[in-house]
């Protein structure tokens, strides 16, 4: 009896473990819904505008070769504005509005290809564009 009893209670914590990690994964459907996910750009400077249907979501993080820009909670960027601009060296994000985005590389004379991530978050929806630009 006492085997039976360890082996229940054993089996209620694997579960609620389970259950738990369940929910902290979360994962919600698609609440940005991009109008691409992929865009490349020629070697001369150029922008790329990208939209969305859903209009609450943020960025998580900007990474461009092996460079990761993270502004959520940040001081410099507000991203519960429904319009604002971040410019680094590398690249400039604007959020126009709540729907539409658009990024700006410089010209590429660096004669390697440059792959931009952007991550974005709406809730527990983690989505991303994939920006390349290639060499001159």
């Amino acid at each position: 009896m006492k085997k039976l009893s360890i082996v229940l209670l054993a089996s209620l914590l694997f579960l609620s473990c389970q259950s738990d990690e369940e929910q902290l994964i979360g994962i919600w459907d698609d609440n940005i819904h991009l109008s691409t996910k992929s865009v490349e750009l020629g070697a001369q400077a150029s922008s790329a505008t990208i939209t969305t249907k859903g209009e609450w979501w943020w960025i998580d993080a900007i990474k461009i070769n092996e460079q990761i820009y993270q502004y959520y909670n940040s001081e410099e960027v507000n991203m519960e504005k429904g319009s604002y601009k971040i410019v680094e060296e590398a690249f400039t994000f604007e959020r126009k509005n709540n729907t539409t985005m658009i990024i700006s590389l410089p010209e590429n004379t660096s004669g390697k290809t440059i792959k931009m991530d952007i991550t974005l978050e709406a809730g527990n929806y983690f989505d991303y564009v994939s920006i390349t630009q290639v060499a001159q």
